[in-house]
């Protein structure tokens, strides 16, 4: 469906904020780890709402596109990260993300919708409206670490996201295991948040959920 107008721009928000929170290059004694894309991924849930929601479905998109480094400095305070993806590498509604999404009991997962549904989903987030994948191709972040607690990391993430800047803060638990770095974070945003407006269709009578719901999984690895 075409519902999904802010969620593929907070999908790259997403991405950006939990990778880039551990890097600071100022930071002399610190350690590079680079993201390894294969095992890393960000998930936007979008919901359906409106009088005439049930014509509608929600909806899992997600990419394998993360790029990007994290500089994790001696004083984990001082560690910043810079992060990366193509618009292009969003796909919606993979049937084994939909049936993730199922078998964590997120509701409106258990159907499908139809291929064309799927086709129209993507175009309309890619549309200029929207992602406006044709002018703006890649989605960026750069992060710093605003503090440490028991293993929870509070990030400032500026986000280059359709041309403008979004500034947000959000946690996320970081695991270090000697060459290996491990990000994962679960939030959500709501379309304000991401100064996006929530996209609509029959007047008004269909229209994506205010709040989208975001998983990242981040794995990297030490040069």
């Amino acid at each position: 469906m075409v519902i999904k107008r802010g969620i593929n721009r907070l999908l790259f928000l997403t991405g950006m904020l939990a990778v880039s929170a551990f890097a600071q290059q100022s930071e002399t004694n610190s350690t590079t780890y680079s993201i390894d894309s294969d095992n890393s991924i960000l998930r936007v849930y979008v919901g359906r709402a409106g009088p005439l929601a049930r014509m509608g479905h929600n909806h899992a998109v997600h990419t394998n596109g993360l790029i990007g480094e994290i500089n994790l400095a001696s004083d984990p305070v001082n560690s910043t990260a810079t992060f990366a993806f193509p618009v292009s590498s969003f796909f919606v509604d993979d049937q084994s993300e939909r049936d993730r999404a199922a078998s964590e009991g997120r509701e409106g997962f258990d159907t499908a919708p139809g291929r064309r549904a799927i086709e129209g989903t993507r175009e309309n987030m890619m549309s200029e409206s929207v992602l406006n994948g044709a002018a703006h191709e890649n989605i960026a972040a750069r992060i710093t670490t605003e503090s440490v607690t028991d293993g929870q990391w509070n990030f400032v993430i500026a986000l280059d996201l359709v041309g403008s800047t979004v500034n947000l803060e959000l946690p996320a638990q970081v695991e270090v295991n000697g060459s290996a770095l491990s990000v994962n974070a679960s939030f959500a945003l709501n379309h304000e948040d991401l100064g996006l407006s929530v996209f609509t269709a029959l007047g008004g009578s269909l229209r994506v959920a205010e709040q989208l719901d975001f998983e990242l999984h981040i794995e990297a690895n030490s040069n």
